[in-house]
C-alpha cells in the first residue's frame, strides 16, 4: 500500500495490503498471532462477522496510517487485521451489561485486558503502531456494533452467511482491481 496512490484513488491497497507481508518473519508473526485471535473472535462472532470486522479493521487501520503518517507512506501486513480481532474480543464483554448494572465491570476488565494484550502485541516500535492502533479502535467499534445488534440478528447463520460472502467479494474485487 502506497498513501500516495491510496489518496489518489487506489483504495483496494488498503484492504490487498493486508495479504501482503515484507518477509517470512512477519507472516509468520501475524499467522501464529492472528490464528489465536482470530480463532476466538470467530468462536464468539461466528466466522463470517469476524473475519469481515476484522478485515475492515484491518483496512480502517491501514487509512488510519495513510492519514497520520507522513507521506510517502507505505504499509503491508495483516497486523491491522489482527489488532482489529483483538478489538472484537475485547469488547464482547459488553453484552454482560445487558444482563444488570453490576456486570458493567465485566466489560471494564474486558476492555482493560484488551489494552493490556494490544500494547504487549501491538506497540513495537519496529511496527506499524498506528496501523495498529486504528485497526484496535475498529475492532472495538465493529465488536460493540455486532454486540449490540444481539446474538440473534449478528451472529445466526443466515448473517455470518452473508458476511462471509461479503468478505470472498471484497478480498476479489480489490485483488481484481489491483491486478489490473
Amino acid at each position: 500500500m502506497h498513501s500516495d496512490a491510496v489518496l489518489n484513488g487506489a483504495w483496494w491497497q488498503l484492504f490487498t495490503a493486508i495479504a501482503l507481508h515484507a518477509n517470512l518473519g512477519h507472516l509468520m508473526g501475524n499467522l501464529t498471532t492472528g490464528f489465536l485471535l482470530l480463532g476466538l473472535a470467530m468462536g464468539r462472532y461466528g466466522p463470517g462477522g469476524a473475519l469481515l470486522a476484522a478485515y475492515l479493521s484491518g483496512a480502517a487501520g491501514n487509512f488510519v496510517g495513510v492519514l497520520l503518517h507522513a507521506a510517502p507512506y507505505r504499509g503491508v501486513g495483516a497486523s491491522g487485521m489482527i489488532m482489529g480481532g483483538l478489538g472484537l474480543l475485547a469488547v464482547q464483554t459488553l453484552a454482560a451489561t445487558r444482563a444488570g448494572p453490576l456486570l458493567t465491570r465485566h466489560l471494564v476488565t474486558g476492555l482493560f485486558a484488551g489494552l493490556m494484550l494490544f500494547v504487549m502485541l501491538g506497540v513495537d516500535p519496529a511496527s506499524d503502531v498506528v496501523a495498529h492502533v486504528g485497526g484496535f479502535l475498529a475492532g472495538l467499534l465493529f465488536g460493540g456494533l455486532m454486540t449490540w445488534l444481539g446474538r440473534k440478528k449478528a451472529f445466526a447463520a443466515k448473517a455470518n452467511v452473508a458476511a462471509g460472502t461479503l468478505l470472498g467479494l471484497l478480498f476479489v474485487v480489490t485483488w481484481a482491481m489491483a491486478l489490473q
